[in-house]
């Protein structure tokens, strides 16, 4: 009986105290998702890997034109040469794919952040205890009463704040971007002037 009474405390207590605790919760895929950031971001992605193929498809070009004006003969007195200017544009593929990568997950950590400091901020602003996360399927929350779902209220608020510039350091974004471009235009520069500096090389003897 003893047992019985301080296990029926115990629940009255964990009631009381879950009563007093003001618990919602967010769809934190859908929040993710349809955040006016992370389309942002898709978006500048796809536009700096379509520059980037159009750089190298025009580097291709160039080489495959090069190749084509000489004749068999050349190309075999030029073969370690051409193949040099081959294996360049092939590492050159590669650093512009490890740019995009390092880039996107850049972006996913920088919205990553910017849905979690305003959740945060929403949480104290309208005084909520816990606000959890769930996703789709086998989420952290199973079943939640719609009246504590808060994906569509924040993300309208998280979107708002976004399209009026107050989640994004505009300073910090262009100083990124601008050191990418920089190594991008470095290594596409370089590309174009080994043949100056082989041809500089190989005059040196005659002299």
């Amino acid at each position: 009986m003893k047992k019985i009474v301080i296990l029926f405390v115990a629940v009255l207590a964990l009631a009381s105290c879950t009563k007093s605790q003001k618990i919602g919760f967010v769809n934190t895929e859908k929040l993710i998702q349809d955040f006016n950031g992370t389309k942002a971001a898709e978006a500048e992605l796809k536009k700096k890997q379509e520059d980037m193929q159009k750089q190298l498809q025009q580097l291709g070009a160039q080489f495959e034109a090069k190749v084509k004006k000489m004749s068999p003969r050349q190309q075999r007195k030029n073969y370690e040469k051409l193949m040099q200017e081959q294996q360049q544009l092939q590492q050159l593929q590669q650093q512009a794919q490890y740019q995009l990568q390092a880039e996107s997950q850049k972006s996913i950590e920088t919205v990553s952040k910017q849905v979690n400091d305003f959740v945060k901020d929403y949480a104290k602003k309208h005084q909520y205890n816990f606000i959890l996360g769930t996703v789709a399927v086998n989420g952290a929350v199973m079943y939640g009463e719609e009246k504590n779902d808060l994906t569509y209220e924040i993300l309208k608020e998280l979107n708002k704040k976004f399209d009026a510039g107050e989640l994004k350091n505009d300073a910090d974004v262009k100083k990124d971007d601008k050191t990418e471009k920089d190594a991008v235009k470095k290594v596409v520069e370089d590309k174009k002037e080994t043949p100056k500096k082989d041809a500089s090389k190989k005059e040196e003897p005659k002299k």
